[in-house]
């Protein structure tokens, strides 16, 4: 199945195998990527999945249509801009900050 998911989109809400899949990789040291619209990990079953993608590592990758709510709204629906910067806002406060990397010292 791992090696299935590898070449498929899988979505949480057509796979119930979803979290065992992003676990199992991450067990196994695959670097794992989701994308997703965000306003379906507001909703129930999936609230939890933020949590779990930050204890796993899991690059989330997520898209708008435009940076400003009525053309978002018209193409995905009313309520979606807000439950997306929400979802972003959760997200940001579940990651890890970087540390910078110091500046190489320069050798001229």
């Amino acid at each position: 199945r791992l090696q299935d998911a590898r070449r498929d989109r899988w979505r949480p809400r057509d796979e119930s195998d979803f979290e065992w899949l992003i676990r199992e990789g991450a067990a196994r040291g695959l670097d794992i990527i989701v994308r997703s619209n965000l306003v379906v990990l507001l909703d129930e079953p999936y609230r939890h999945l933020p949590e779990v993608f930050a204890e796993l590592g899991v690059t989330v990758f997520a898209s708008l249509p435009h940076y400003t709510a009525k053309p978002v709204e018209k193409q995905r629906g009313a309520n979606t801009f807000d439950g997306v910067i929400a979802m972003l806002q959760k997200l940001n406060t579940l990651v890890p900050r970087a540390t910078p990397t110091p500046a190489m010292p320069s050798t001229s």
